[in-house]
Order: C-alpha cells, then structure tokens, then sequence
C-alpha cells in the first residue's frame, strides 16, 4: 500500500508493536476483520527504516515472518524459524525436540543482543497443521525468554478455540496455553480525513466522491473497491445498482466470520439496522461484538450500508435455499422492489430475481488463434473464454472463432471452438465475415461479439454488424507509447489511428490493467464515442503453484532478441544483466532459460554475452516458444526467477503467470501489471526496476539496476519464494471476481435494452 491508502490507525498499531519490543513483555493477537488487509502493517514488522523511526536500532529485531497458509507441519515451521533465526546455521540442532531448539536459537538471539520476534499472518489456518507441543513450546518461550509475538486472526483467539471446539472437535495446538495473556489490538477504519485523500487520488469528485464516502463508512476493502470501480459509472443509479449487485461477493468472508457456523444472530442484526427493523427481539446486539467499533460509528449506528445491504441479501439467499431457515430469514425481509434502497434517495431498484438473463446467451469471441502459437493475447483469450463459459455454465454458451483448421491447438474445455476456413492465410479478412454467418447461422441467441484489439477486432465489429448485436473490444496493446521507437513514424501513427476508429465503433471497451485504461481515455479524448471503458483484469491461473524454492537456479527470460519490435522487451538488457548479477553470486550450475530466443541471430554471440558479464561459463539454453500452453507454462514453473525488463508493457502477461504459478518476479515499473500491484498495495513483493531503455547497447544504468535486482532474489531464494507465496495470497484473498465484474459492466452497457424487456 502507499501512505494514502494505509489507514492512520495501522501506522499507529505498528507503532506500539515495534515500541514494545524495547520492554520485558510484547505479544499480540492482531485481529483483522475482512474487509481489512493487515499487510502494511506486517510489512512495517520488518523494516528497518520503520524500526528506526520508532527510535529502535534497526539491527536489534531478529523477525521470523511466517504465512500460515504456506506451514505444512510442526517440524517444517520450526525449521522454518530457526532458519529465519540463524540463518547462518551457528546453532547446532539435534534431534526433533522442539522446545530444546527453539530455546537454543532464542537463547543464541539474545546472547547476541538481539530481540527475537515470531510474526504469523493468518493464524488461523496454522491450527491445522501444529500441535500441542508448538503451542507449550512457544509459550514457555514467551515468558522464561521474553520471546516476543505476533499472530494475526480475523477473530480474538478465545473466539478461534470456541468455533474450532464447536466445529470439528478443538485441534491439539488449541488445547495448548498460547496465547492467554496476549494483548488484543483490532485493525480499524479510515478517518474521514484520509478518505477524501484516497477519493481523490482517484480522481473522484462530486456525486462519486459522496457515494464512496456515504456508502463505504471508511471500511478499508470497501472504500478501496468502490473508489476503482465509481470512476467507470456515469450516473448515481447505475453505480448504485453495481453496488447492489456487488455487495454479496465483496462481503462474503466478513460475513462467514461475523457468527458462529451454523449461527446467524449477528447477520440478522446488520439486516434488522440496515433496514430500519425494531432491535426489541433481536438476539445479539452489535455492541457486544469484538468487531464493534469496526462496525458502528460513535452514534452506535452501522458505519456502511454496504454491510447491512448484504447481511439481508444473505439472508434472503438462505431462505430461497433452506426451508429450515425460512421463518427467521422472513424476520428481516428479502430483496423486492418496496425494500428500503441503499441510498434513501434516486430512483426504485430491480429485484435481484430480475437480474438474470431470461434467456440463455451466446457470446461469440474472434481470435487468431485457440492456443498460444501467437503468444499473449492468445494466452489471455484462452483463460477468458474458459473462464466466460465456466461462469455461465447451462445459462451461457461460448463459441470462439478461428480463422482455418489448423489454428485450433489446444483442448475445448467448455467452449465451442469454430473455424470458419478451412485453410488460407492466417489472420481474418473482409470475406470471413459471410463465412462467420454461414457457420452462426442455426443461431438465434447472440448476445455480443468480442475482438482483441486490432487483431481480430476489425473482424468482430463487422460480424457484429451483420448480427445486429453488440460488440466489444478488448485493449491489449498502447500503440501510442512505443510503436514508433522500432517502426517509422507514419506506421506509428497508422497504428493508433486504426486503433482509435476501432474503439470508436465499439459498444463498449475493456482494457487489459490500469495503464491500458488510461491509454483508451487518451486515445478517445478527442473524439466521440458511445463505448464505455471498462478495467479487465485477468484471473489467476488455476494451476497449482510451486510449493519450495528451485535448488538450482534457473533464470527466465521469455521474449525474442535482436532488432525492431523486440527492443520493447529489452531483452539484451536482460541477458547482460543475468550475466552480471551471476558474477556476483557463488551459485553452482545456474541455467539461464531464454524462452523464444531460437530464431536469434548470433545465438554464440548472445552466449557469449552472458559468460563474459558473469565471468565464467553459463548454461544459457535459447528455446523456442510452444505451442503447448501447458508446456509454455511449465517453462516458467520450472524457474526460480522471471525477468521482465520491458521499457513498456501495456500489462505483463507474463508476469501475471509466473504470479499466479508462485514464482519470484522481477519487473519494469513501466508496465500495467506493476501498477496494478501498486494500487494494491502489493508491489513491495515484486523486484521493480524503472527501465530506461536503450536502441543499441544495454543502458549501463538499466544494467546495473537490473543486475541488483536479481542478485538480491538469487541471494536469498527462501526470502524470494516467500514474497512470491505471499503475493499470490494476498492476490487470492482480494477476490477480484474477473468473470463477475465482467458480466456486471455488459449488462451496464446493455441496460438500456434490459430495462425495457423489462418494463415489457
């Protein structure tokens, strides 16, 4: 997170926390509601600067950080801190007794002078995989040793042992002591303050401003979300429907940790406050809930309309689902027309019943290919199409259009894949669209036509067109910010020219990240449109992601070499800075894995390279790109580091996939992918280096600050897995619901039609 978007009160937590380490005492339950991120204030748990504004000598803490998610045992965490503890292997361990070895390696610390901390982020999941012993262990710690500590819960640890107890018979780490006689400190809200600063760090002002500040009471998650999203609406109904429509996702884990399993007495609560219900019978009050202040404001009423909007959604979904729940679901009412709207004011809502499509869809998509022999915006149509006839399932059908026979490479799954040629050239052209029609033609239900940029999106407008539906258009590339550097000046100019009349003629726009985003509203600035432009923003993969460091080292750098277009990779500057940053390690054996570089000219030249900047020789393979997506995908799986140092890069494919797989990244800061992760607060977990770029031999800063990068990852591979483990959590727990927003802004542009069947 920047200072904008970190609420004053976390400063302030990690303030006392650090402070505390200076007395006898110090351990902390850190209880963090969803719809709060505890990352920046863990984040400020190590860092040395934030020790010495505490007026705390940054070489004193000794801090083991640990995500619990990532412990697969009680030998395997203790190893883990003890690691962490003395990384240098000074202490010398014997046997499995985790006591005796904790006690060693704290007594080592403080002999040393140094004060030892054990920090666990979603603790929680940690009770499934330690045991009693952990617990007794850690314990005696704290109180013969003054081991300091710190775990983080979305509920008080009381809380924790009471559900456990009730839900699956109390796990053995839970029947230990840890944890009486922990100070409790739950994460807060925004200060009105410091909304207004992150309202207009977006760029919001009147009725967004007051919809984000009225609706959201300074919940963290909540401002954050409706903040990105208010800028995309253009009236106060539309952006309240999208709230609506919303609330249930954005809340789901708040309200699955409010009460109990099995429990609904504090849900029915928010629902009775939100809808204006007498309080006289309800079974349990706000006030007495340890999340209180989080939840109400000094006048005792709920901060967010949000919360209480989706506590009666919920409730009205049991009751559609489980007639035992009925009668106390009909206590607070459902979602109809007369219910009380989120904003007292504008005009009556849609039922939720109504929000469905009547009927089933289709939505056809145009791409040049169904696999990945193009490379991104191929990878990127795969996992969309996929993910678009996953999502409507029985209500959606999914047909992608090739242009010949031989361009479908890969498995279906899901999605009618259709060539509409069965040889010729590649690409599409102005014939294909009667052959499109011809191949569309038993079907009725077409709802709207996608194309990739200017791709296949010539292609997709006209068979829109000819369909008489909608079309939209995907942005994946920013013409205007590098095309000229490689090719002439009038091709430049060619290119977003041709770019700017296909987004003018589409009905709506959804550009791949926040840089694509800002591109299209520079690029249509100038011109008339009745296209809405929309942030997409890939899903992780579904992949399972690498689970432990690589225990030799393979760096990866995924982009042809040489002239022309390549330059924008940069990718000479990433084989010179591999080749310096490995002179300065004392690896053995390292690989360097250069992914679509078997076509480059002077490929000993390029080896040669890599050994003179590393001073010895290197295993530097140059491999084609595959076909396979599986198999492209397993090159950057079997790496221990993915280097991209593009001078531009509209968003960073790539780099999203070595993401989604657990694998260390180090990137430009001029790309889209990196400002996405900056806006979350995430991309402290990212090597980012800003690229100057250079036509001929690589920029001797570039060189130099790129080399730093992956020395550091390559120096300390547990510590670069650990940052890429994380960053993919914190990304899963964001939820950024692709496929959900996605249907929610096409049936924004669609509304107008929606309305009017259903007024009908």
């Amino acid at each position: 997170m920047n200072d904008i978007t970190i609420p004053a009160s976390s400063t302030a937590i990690a303030r006392r926390i650090v402070q505390s380490w200076r007395t006898g005492k110090s351990n902390y339950v850190l209880v963090t509601p969803p719809l709060t991120d505890a990352t920046c204030i863990i984040d400020r748990l190590v860092d040395e600067q934030f020790y010495e504004q505490c007026e705390l000598a940054p070489e004193v803490p000794a801090v083991a950080r640990f995500r619990a998610g990532r412990i697969d045992n009680a030998n395997t965490f203790i190893s883990g801190v003890v690691a962490q503890w003395d990384p240098m292997g000074v202490v010398q361990r014997e046997g499995s007794d985790i006591g005796a070895n904790l006690r060693k390696v704290v007594q080592f610390l403080k002999r040393s002078g140094r004060t030892p901390v054990l920090v666990i982020e979603a603790f929680h999941q940690a009770v499934r995989t330690l045991t009693w012993d952990v617990g007794t262990a850690l314990r005696t710690l704290e109180h013969s040793l003054q081991l300091k500590t710190v775990v983080e819960l979305p509920v008080k640890l009381s809380t924790l042992r009471m559900r456990w107890a009730v839900q699956r018979g109390e796990p053995t780490f839970l029947a230990s002591d840890f944890g009486q006689g922990h100070s409790t400190l739950v994460l807060g809200t925004y200060e009105p303050s410091e909304v207004a600063a992150l309202v207009a760090e977006y760029g919001l002002t009147d009725w967004r401003a007051k919809m984000v500040t009225e609706l959201c009471g300074g919940l963290p998650d909540l401002t954050g979300w409706l903040a990105r999203e208010a800028q995309y609406y253009d009236s106060p109904a539309s952006l309240r429907r999208y709230v609506e429509r919303g609330a249930p996702d954005i809340c789901d884990r708040f309200l699955k940790w409010l009460d109990a399993p099995a429990e609904a007495a504090f849900t029915r609560t928010l629902a009775r406050m939100h809808e204006g219900g007498p309080m006289n019978k309800v079974f349990a009050t706000i006030d007495k809930h340890e999340w209180a202040d989080f939840m109400l404001d000094e006048t005792g009423s709920l901060r967010s309309s949000i919360l209480g909007l989706a506590a009666v959604q919920k409730l009205a979904q049991r009751e559609s689902g489980a007639s035992g729940f009925a009668n106390e679901a009909r206590g607070v009412g459902t979602i109809t027309t007369i219910s009380p709207l989120i904003f007292p004011e504008g005009e009556a809502r849609r039922p939720i019943a109504l929000m469905a499509n009547a009927k089933p869809e289709t939505i056809v998509v145009a791409a040049t290919c169904w696999g990945v022999r193009y490379g991104g915006i191929n990878s990127f149509n795969l996992e969309f199409c996929r993910a678009l006839a996953a999502q409507g399932k029985s209500k959606r059908r999914v047909i992608c259009l090739v242009p010949r026979d031989e361009d479908i490479l890969e498995e279906m799954d899901g999605v009618e894949v259709i060539a509409i040629r069965r040889d010729g050239n590649e690409g599409f052209f102005q014939f294909d669209t009667q052959l499109a029609l011809s191949a569309l033609k038993d079907i009725s239900t077409v709802r709207f036509v996608v194309g990739h940029d200017l791709k296949s999106g010539t292609f997709a407008q006209s068979l829109a067109s000819a369909l008489e539906v909608k079309s939209i258009a995907f942005c994946h590339m920013a013409y205007a910010a590098y095309y000229s550097m490689t090719k002439s000046s009038e091709d430049g100019a060619k290119k977003v020219e041709d770019q700017r009349k296909l987004f003018s003629k589409a009905d709506a726009i959804f550009a791949v990240g926040p840089k694509l985003v800002k591109h299209v509203k520079a690029l249509m600035r100038t011109i008339p449109s009745k296209a809405n432009t929309f942030e997409y923003l890939p899903d992780l993969l579904s992949m399972a992601p690498v689970t432990s460091p690589r225990p030799i080292a393979c760096i990866t750098y995924i982009g042809r070499l040489g002239s022309g277009a390549e330059l924008v990779k940069q990718g000479t500057l990433a084989v010179t800075a591999i080749g310096a940053a490995l002179k300065r390690t004392k690896l053995h054996d390292p690989l360097v894995q250069v992914i679509g570089g078997s076509d480059a000219e002077n490929e000993t030249d390029y080896k040669e390279l890599v050994n003179r900047e590393a001073n010895r020789l290197v295993n530097t393979q140059f491999l084609a790109f595959n076909n396979s997506r599986e198999k492209a995908l397993g090159y950057i799986m079997d790496s221990s580091l993915v280097v991209m140092p593009s001078v531009h890069d509209g968003f960073g494919l790539v780099g999203w996939e070595a993401i989604s797989l657990g694998i260390p990244l180090i990137i430009s800061t001029n790309t889209g992918l990196y400002e996405h992760l900056k806006q979350l607060g995430l991309h402290s977990y990212v090597g980012a280096v800003d690229i100057r770029g250079s036509m001929a031999k690589p920029n001797e800063a570039d060189v130099n600050a790129l080399s730093d990068k992956i020395f550091a990852k390559l120096s300390d591979p547990a510590q670069a897995h650990a940052d890429a483990a994380m960053l993919l959590a914190r990304l899963r727990e964001s939820d950024q619901m692709t496929m959900e927003r996605f249907d929610r802004n096409t049936e924004h542009v669609f509304k107008s039609s929606a309305d009017a069947s259903l007024s009908a």
